[in-house]
């Protein structure tokens, strides 16, 4: 690294935090499994101060690492040893939304682009369970969501990113317009450029939903349920929980439809099913009180200062067979009588036929369920947590052996050697590693050396 102060001799419309506390406040990320403080922090103002980072990094050959809201879980967000970081939460405007679409900043959130396209009665198609995460953060992984069965994955819905690459250069690119670029950073984990702004397909906003949570006795029963009902397209979204809220693991489905005028027939949806039907709880709200449910990340009892907690979260995409055996194996490892109310498993089927992007890289089957877990672990217990780490490789090389691919989600916790990366790219790895190599052939952007 060069002896010179960065970026001394531009002018930014942000700033560069070199204080102690500023570098500390981002060492880590709501794993807290990694940490290491970075040598500088910039809260950009714009894309030309994106721009003049990256030369400067590429010219000191420092490694630079993207930062949204750190709900990364395994150090994606974490600096490299000397490198800095680019906190995008500072640039978070959402600009204007038309009547199919909306511009934003990658470091908006998702919470700030919803409220804005429904003052237009119209919603982003998927949209994560929470929203207090960056529009950039998720489109950098893929992003799956609730209703990801009918209208594939976030990244299935962007229309143009503004990227900045490694050379400094703003670049706009689209599926006809450097369709290389836009293919490779999304879903390429900030490895390839650096989004700015994003352009995201809308749909009309529906005015109410109306929720069904149904019991079940076993997962194979809800995900069976849960596949039907995808199949059948008889709701809108369909997702599976297993929690342990007495001290006993116990599955529940939760199921919505969405509606304007007359409420849907809650027997209707609920036809055929094996769940304690006659126990389904019903909550009718409206539409925006639905996707705000879970409130924000930073209101979890896990996240408070009395007890900190390591997250060590792992998640899968396996096969129908597949994936009611791994909620079981995941149930079996943890005493339910330990398990806080963050503690749970959640589940809902998925058709790649829908995901029209290179990347993330899908199973080669018709459908399959994605499977997360959602543990926190004790930060000073050390040996929990390798504990855990273990389960999720176990877990990771089951699902691997399932669709025959590296099943690698680049969001769990889980250590992936460059050949199971390389299997989780799949067909698409030709292409991202040679836009890797046009883009960033220096690896300024590289998170884990493991991939090249």
């Amino acid at each position: 690294m060069s002896s010179q102060p960065l970026l001394q001799s531009v002018r930014l419309d942000g700033k560069l935090l070199t204080d102690v506390e500023s570098l500390q406040r981002v060492k880590t990320d709501l794993g807290g499994l990694l940490s290491e403080v970075p040598v500088a922090v910039l809260r950009p103002g714009s894309a030309a101060d994106v721009a003049a980072m990256m030369r400067e990094a590429a010219a000191a050959q420092i490694p630079v690492t993207i930062r949204g809201t750190a709900r990364s879980v395994y150090g994606q967000t974490v600096a490299l040893p000397g490198g800095v970081v680019i906190d995008m939460t500072s640039l978070n405007s959402v600009h204007a939304v038309g009547q199919d679409r909306v511009t934003a900043d990658a470091g908006a959130t998702w919470s700030a682009v919803v409220k804005a396209a429904l003052a237009h009665g119209l919603v982003p198609p998927v949209l994560t369970d929470y929203l207090d995460i960056t529009v950039g953060g998720t489109l950098s992984w893929g992003g799956l969501g609730l209703t990801s069965w009918r209208y594939g994955l976030q990244v299935d819905n962007v229309l143009e990113i503004e990227v900045v690459t490694a050379d400094g250069t703003i670049r706009r690119c689209s599926p006809d317009c450097e369709p290389d670029l836009f293919h490779a950073v999304l879903g390429g984990m900030g490895l390839v450029g650096v989004m700015t702004r994003v352009t995201l397909r809308l749909i009309p906003a529906p005015g109410r939903a109306i929720r069904l949570q149904i019991p079940y006795g076993d997962a194979a029963a809800m995900n069976a349920d849960q596949l039907r009902l995808a199949q059948e397209e008889r709701v809108d979204t369909v997702q599976g929980i297993v929690a342990a809220p007495e001290g006993r693991w116990a599955c529940m489905m939760e199921i919505v439809q969405f509606y304007d005028g007359e409420r849907p027939d809650p027997a209707r949806m609920c036809e055929g099913l094996n769940g304690a039907v006659e126990q389904a709880r019903i909550i009718d709200t409206d539409f925006e009180t639905f996707l705000f449910r879970y409130g924000g990340l930073s209101a979890l009892p896990c996240l408070g200062p009395v007890t900190p907690h390591a997250h060590p979260w792992w998640s899968t995409m396996a096969s129908p067979e597949l994936a009611p055996r791994l909620i079981d194996r995941l149930v079996s490892v943890l005493d339910p009588a330990k398990a806080t109310q963050f503690d749970l498993i959640i589940t809902y089927p998925m058709r790649a036929d829908r995901s029209r992007t290179p990347l993330p890289s899908l199973p080669d089957l018709d459908w399959f369920f994605a499977v997360a877990n959602f543990w926190c672990v004790d930060y000073e217990d050390r040996q929990e947590i390798a504990d855990v780490l273990s389960e999720n490789r176990r877990l990771f090389e089951r699902a691997a052996a399932d669709h025959l691919q590296g099943s690698a989600d680049p969001i769990a916790a889980v250590d992936y050697s460059r050949i199971e990366w390389m299997a989780h790219f799949a067909k698409a790895w030709p292409a991202f590693h040679a836009a890797k190599r046009k883009f960033d052939p220096q690896g300024i952007l590289d998170k884990t050396r493991k991939i090249f």
